[in-house]
């Protein structure tokens, strides 16, 4: 078995060298999914808080992304972008919820 190979300029690569993986891929939440960071940004808290009372008020089924994204004044995509769905926005309001 290979153990190192050479790289263009001659220097002995090995063949099994670690992936470069930078900071925002190591922090961990409590799903096991990889997210940026653990501190959360002001516009994210803002929807999280936003979405909170839209689903106290509503109820979960009633209250649709169309309303979230509006009361949040936030595009649509910046919302998938932080949470990809629906589901995942209610389980970090309740993941919100737990902590306070």
């Amino acid at each position: 078995m290979r153990c190192a190979k050479h790289s263009l300029y001659g220097f002995a690569v090995p063949f099994f060298s670690p992936k470069k993986v930078s900071h925002l891929e190591t922090t961990r939440i409590y799903n096991g999914k990889t997210m940026p960071n653990l501190e959360t940004s002001s516009k994210k808290l803002h929807v999280i808080r936003t979405a909170i009372n839209l689903f106290t008020t509503y109820g979960f089924h009633t209250t649709g992304v169309d309303l979230i994204v509006k009361k949040s004044e936030i595009p649509k995509a910046t919302l998938y972008n932080y949470f990809h769905s629906k589901e995942g926005l209610i389980e970090m309001c309740i993941a919100f919820q737990k902590s306070l």
